[in-house]
């Protein structure tokens, strides 16, 4: 049932290679470079309970190795097991204020919302474009790929944006008693309790990836909003926030396509340099690279 795709196929078949060789027969041969795990040494006359007794000597919990991994694949793995169990405290904590005078749940939530509420941004428009935003190409008529790129980035933006206007209102509307608390907006009520993004802004591809706790990942996300529209009205920047873009790809294909068509060179001639800066601040680069 874990095979769904070629891929998962290939990684099978490259673990599997390991054990399922003639290879395990020379009385050297080891499973991992630990050596940890091999045959026993005696595995030609050994009957099954000497197998057994074998293999209950390793560890409890098998190390990545095991699996052709390096060790810092459980990092990743315990990171992500600490944050279910994190998120589990969290959801069956109680939302009844601790002690007398402090603020409930409800309230804190409606103060949260509405404060988030009033600092969305504008949504992106095109209205008071500068003219190389969205320049189209003399000899094609098309528009260039890096207007192409920024047409799509900002419908996202705004999808995002229509989304979080229209839940945090109903979400004030659902605390208030107005309308009906749905199982949506009740965890998005929790999400907003305990820091974390609501789902409900994040499934299916609405939201950009983040790690960030709420409260950072607000913060971000209107600075993403400046940084869009300081390029749609203030025209092509000389520096980029890779990061801001849903799809960084992307970008970097349309700097590639445009670049391509510009010197009438296939694209798949060309790849990228990178020259490192002596600093992060983008108003201190004299202009854009050639």
């Amino acid at each position: 049932g874990r095979v769904t795709d070629d891929n998962d196929r290939k990684c099978l078949l490259a673990i599997l290679e390991k054990y399922v060789t003639p290879k395990i027969l020379e009385t050297d041969y080891r499973f991992s470079e630990s050596g940890t795990y091999r045959c026993p040494d005696n595995s030609d006359v050994a009957d099954v309970e000497q197998f057994r007794k074998f293999v209950a000597s390793f560890p409890l919990a098998e190390q990545p190795e095991v699996f052709g991994m390096h060790d810092n694949a459980n990092i990743s793995f315990m990171s992500q097991e600490a944050e279910k169990v994190l998120s589990v405290v969290l959801s069956i904590q109680p939302r009844e204020a601790g002690g007398s005078g402090g603020k409930s749940s409800e309230e804190m939530v409606l103060e949260l919302s509405a404060d988030q509420e009033s600092r969305l941004p504008d949504k992106l428009i095109t209205d008071n474009a500068h003219a190389d935003s969205f320049a189209m190409s003399e000899e094609t008529g098309l528009m260039t790929s890096l207007g192409t790129c920024l047409s799509q980035e900002m419908s996202r933006f705004n999808r995002l944006l229509s989304q979080m206007t229209m839940t945090l209102k109903q979400l004030q509307k659902a605390v208030k008693g107005i309308i009906v608390m749905t199982g949506e907006l009740d965890d998005m009520f929790n999400a907003e309790l305990n820091n974390l993004v609501p789902g409900i802004w994040t499934k299916d591809g609405i939201g950009y990836p983040c790690l960030k706790p709420l409260n950072s990942w607000f913060e971000d996300m209107i600075l993403r909003f400046a940084f869009f529209r300081d390029w749609i009205e203030g025209g092509i920047p000389i520096a980029y926030w890779i990061s801001s873009f849903y799809f960084p790809q992307g970008f970097l294909t349309s700097v590639l396509q445009g670049y391509s068509r510009k010197n009438l060179i296939p694209v798949d001639q060309w790849s990228f340099e990178f020259v490192m800066q002596d600093t992060a601040d983008p108003q201190a680069l004299q202009g854009a690279p050639e």
